[in-house]
């Protein structure tokens, strides 16, 4: 999970899920829409909250509201398989490995939507403040797709160094994959597309 700020700037976002670290903005695909501290301005489609913390948003719709249009791309996260799906409409496009959160940070389950992308993200120890460029040694890899927000802290799709943890359960809530296919996963959604995670 990310806490989100502002510094001298630039965006950094507190992480609390993806190895206790703070990204902070290379480039944003989503100008003029940066994050907020209200969690009504980036509220969800429907869904769970992980079970550590409160509910930011009480007005949930239930989760088999969404349906697929037959031209809208949408991803299902399935967390027991380990994999994201992409489909347009009905149609599979395309399935990825995936890393979800471990226990007692499991990644949240529910209809989210896709509502921050970052191109290569700087990463900052959020214990130390020490800054990471964005680069081959960055942990958050070379893409961000956040879809879950609740005003204070965010979870999304990354890239990551530690290809081992790809098909495991190890993350601290975000979805870890390797720098190829978030590479080509930025390049599908959109801020908007709906991201289903489901067990």
């Amino acid at each position: 999970m990310f806490q989100q700020h502002f510094q001298r700037g630039f965006l950094s976002i507190g992480l609390l899920s993806c190895l206790m670290a703070v990204p902070f903005a290379g480039r944003a695909e989503t100008p003029k829409a940066k994050p907020t501290s209200t969690a009504q301005s980036q509220a969800p489609l429907t869904g769970d909250k992980p079970a550590q913390e409160k509910p930011a948003v009480t007005n949930v719709k239930p989760v088999d509201t969404f349906k697929a249009k037959a031209d809208e791309v949408h991803l299902m996260l399935k967390l027991g398989e380990r994999r994201v799906y992409v489909y347009r409409g009905d149609e599979l496009l395309n399935k990825y490995p995936v890393a979800v959160g471990k226990k007692k940070w499991e990644t949240p389950q529910g209809d989210w939507k896709v509502e921050l992308m970052l191109k290569n993200p700087g990463w900052t120890n959020f214990k130390t403040g020490e800054q990471l460029a964005p680069g081959p040694d960055n942990p958050l890899g070379q893409r961000w797709i956040g879809f879950w927000n609740d005003g204070k802290d965010e979870i999304g799709f990354h890239g990551t160094t530690n290809l081992s943890s790809i098909g495991k359960a190890a993350s601290h809530g975000c979805v870890r994959m390797s720098n190829k296919n978030v590479k080509e996963l930025y390049k599908i959604v959109k801020v908007g597309t709906v991201v289903q995670v489901r067990a």
